[in-house]
């Protein structure tokens, strides 16, 4: 087992580890904090209960530089309800390599040339840091191409962007009033 923590007493400290009975012993502290000096004490318990502790050292982490990776980027578009109470709403999906805020940018149109793509709107960021990251965007307009990007930002506020996605919204669903009315219209030329 090892205790690691950010403070020389290790009160702060968070002990990890395997409990089986073995010789050799390595282990691997993950979701450190970057720049930041850690202490830890490595302990170890034999099949008697006997414990035995290191003393304490400490190691520093390095500056984390790298944005996230932004991959497996999904867009699924959808019509909620029916009639003229229906709305459209996206759902964009797609992960990180590691823990990063949400965030879509999104407009109405193809955008614009290569590496200058003007998106209208920008979702609130979710600042809470996930690898997995689901964003809804409610109140699209039907049958217009809208196109977007993914963001997202590391604890140490990396910045990455995708590449830019276009989507087509499907037409309204009309209600089945809507629709008795227009097949009366079409089959007998007036309306009830």
């Amino acid at each position: 087992q090892i205790q690691i923590g950010k403070n020389s007493e290790l009160s702060d400290a968070i002990d990890t580890g395997k409990s089986e009975s073995i010789t050799s012993h390595k282990l691997i502290a993950n979701n450190l904090d970057s720049s930041v000096r850690y202490y830890y004490r490595a302990r170890s318990r034999d099949i008697y209960g006997n414990l035995a502790e290191s003393s304490i050292a400490s190691f520093n982490t390095t500056s984390d530089n790298q944005a996230p990776n932004i991959s497996d980027i999904k867009s699924e578009v959808s019509v909620v309800g029916s009639g003229d109470t229906s709305r459209i709403q996206m759902i964009v999906s797609w992960s990180t390599d590691e823990s990063a805020t949400s965030q879509v940018e999104y407009g109405a149109g193809l955008g614009m040339s290569a590496g200058e793509k003007q998106y209208e709107k920008t979702t609130s960021e979710d600042g809470s840091y996930n690898q997995s990251h689901i964003v809804i965007i409610q109140n699209l307009l039907p049958s217009t191409t809208y196109h977007f990007r993914v963001k997202s930002n590391d604890k140490q506020t990396n910045s990455s962007n995708s590449e830019d996605y276009t989507v087509l919204t499907p037409e309204k669903q009309q209600s089945a009033v809507q629709i008795i009315v227009k097949s009366l219209e079409e089959t007998f030329g007036w309306v009830i």
